[in-house]
């Protein structure tokens, strides 16, 4: 999971959803002291993500590289170019964007 929530909120709630206990700021994307690509792998997920440094699309690439099935959730212009999945509320670029468009809100829709 990619998100800009900070890292405390983050591991919350992966901690709620089993998701895994491996979450990192975005920032060790950029120096992890292993290859990034063995990193990203190796994370349940990163906090703080801004998307000025398109972090989201390069990790969904890294992994879609790896032969891992990957979805994206997102609701704004900064999302759409990894975009596979709306939010209901989703700007017009997000839904244009997306393959899927959730009339929902939430991760109940996902989960």
């Amino acid at each position: 999971m990619l998100t800009g929530d900070a890292v405390a909120i983050a591991k919350e709630t992966f901690k709620q959803l089993r998701l895994g206990t491996n979450v990192y700021d975005s920032q060790r994307l950029i120096g992890s002291g292993m290859s990034v690509r063995d990193f990203v792998e190796a994370a349940d997920g990163f906090a703080e993500v801004l998307p000025e440094y398109e972090h989201k699309y390069q990790v969904v690439e890294m992994l879609q590289q790896r032969g891992h099935l990957t979805a994206m959730t997102g609701d704004g212009v900064n999302d759409a170019p990894s975009l596979g999945i709306a939010v209901k509320g989703a700007s017009d670029a997000a839904r244009s964007a997306a393959d899927v468009v959730f009339l929902d809100e939430g991760l109940n829709s996902i989960i």
